[in-house]
Formats: structure tokens, C-alpha cells, sequence
């Protein structure tokens, strides 16, 4: 990867859930992600859902902010993600990745964003 991908900060905050059951995702608001396997059910989707995704929320990891790679990436682009969790890591900054077809997603818990937003630009990366 030669040049660093632009990054935006997302506004709202997010939580990831392992749901107990499917549920009707047509009301969800705000950005939302779903993952199924044959072991699990996650859901990836910003705050303001809590109460309407309560009842089908097995286990919750609360508070995280977005920070998303600008897109479209090209399929053969390689070290995106291991660029930026190389630099986080070396910082003990946990993360949380969400790829969809055009981008992906940095999750970083809100407590851990200042210093995240820190170590991004002194690396190099430039936020819009």
C-alpha cells in the first residue's frame, strides 16, 4: 500500500451485540451491520437502537466510536487494515474492524479515541 487511505471520524456512537434471536432489523436507525455464523449472531449498530434491539441482545460491548477509511477500496488493495491496527497496536489500542464491499470500518472504544485520533495523524493519516 503506497499511499495512506483518508479517514473520517463518524459522529455517532456504537455498540456490537450477540443476539439471542433474529430480529426485525427494518427499524434499526443510523448505520448498522450483521454478521451471522453457524455459532453466532452479531449485530454491529450505533447507540440510539438500545432499547429498540433490548430484547433480543444476549451479551453487549458498549461505547465505541467509528472512524471509516474513505472508499471505494479496490479489492486488490492490500494493508489497509494492517496499517492502521499496526500503528493502534503499538499504542495498546484495542479495535474492532467492520468491512463492507466499498470500505471498511475502525471500531475504537470511545474511551481510547483521543489517543487513537492522536497516533492516526501522527502516522500520517489525514481525517476529512
Amino acid at each position: 500500500m503506497e499511499q495512506k487511505p483518508r479517514l473520517k471520524l463518524l459522529d455517532a456512537q456504537f455498540d456490537v451485540h450477540k443476539l439471542s434471536s433474529v430480529m426485525q432489523l427494518e427499524d434499526l436507525q443510523g448505520n448498522w451491520f450483521l454478521s451471522s455464523t453457524d455459532e453466532e449472531l452479531s449485530l454491529v449498530c450505533e447507540s440510539l437502537n438500545r432499547e429498540l434491539i433490548k430484547d433480543s441482545v444476549q451479551k453487549s460491548e458498549l461505547n465505541w466510536r467509528s472512524i471509516k477509511v474513505e472508499g471505494p477500496l479496490d479489492f486488490s488493495m492490500s494493508g489497509v487494515i494492517a496499517g492502521l491496527s499496526n500503528e493502534l497496536a503499538k499504542a495498546d489500542i484495542p479495535i474492532f474492524v467492520v468491512s463492507t464491499f466499498d470500505t471498511d470500518y475502525l471500531l475504537v472504544k470511545e474511551r481510547n479515541l483521543a489517543e487513537a485520533l492522536v497516533v492516526l495523524k501522527k502516522a500520517g493519516y489525514v481525517f476529512v
